[in-house]
């Protein structure tokens, strides 16, 4: 049986429609396999159990092929507009001047591998800290709110080859650094 997945459904959606539907064709099935009687139909004979339980299948596949084709939808749709904010975003940021030899120079300054991922992970956490601090004074629009997520999550990502020490290229950690900076100081602007 497919199992159907709730975590691209709204909760309200879930709990309202697909688990007391779900609930009451269990408890249906689980009665029936319990007192199990014999009745006659068109065949003599006839177990309730072997009428009810492919029903039931059939039933509980098609509410949750059709729930999952509306959530895939949807969720198809935040991509799209979710992609759409970025390319604007992504437009804004290019006009921000990156001292980019600044940048270079802080990395050939670091004395070993250890130390870089150190940095990475302080920074990671610097932007984390800013972007708490804006959520909680409720100061942050929705088209931003969703580009600052979206590069806070890709910062993370990184954070987390850091502190597993997985090496990255030297081009790799320059972009991470451009992204974090620019992450920051948007942050740190918001007042």
């Amino acid at each position: 049986m497919i199992s159907f997945p709730r975590f691209i459904m709204k909760k309200k959606e879930f709990l309202i429609i697909v688990l007391p539907i779900t609930i009451i064709i269990y408890s249906i099935l689980i009665f029936v396999f319990l007192f199990d009687k014999k009745i006659e139909f068109v065949m003599p004979a006839t177990s309730i159990f072997e009428i009810i339980i492919p029903v039931m299948l059939g039933l509980i596949l098609a509410m949750q092929f059709s729930l999952y084709g509306r959530a895939m939808k949807r969720r198809r749709k935040e991509i799209e507009e979710l992609k759409n904010q970025l390319s604007k975003y992504k437009s804004k940021v290019k006009k921000l001047k990156i001292n980019e030899e600044k940048i270079k120079k802080e990395l050939d300054n670091q004395l070993n591998f250890k130390d870089y991922n150190y940095s990475i992970i302080k920074l990671s956490f610097l932007i984390e800290n800013e972007l708490q601090r804006l959520l909680k004074k409720k100061k942050v629009d929705g088209e931003k709110l969703i580009s600052i997520r979206a590069m806070s999550d890709y910062l993370s990502k990184v954070r987390n080859k850091a502190v597993h020490g997985v090496k990255m290229s030297r081009s790799g950690m320059i972009d991470y650094v451009k992204v974090g900076e620019i992450l920051l100081n948007i942050l740190r602007s918001i007042k």
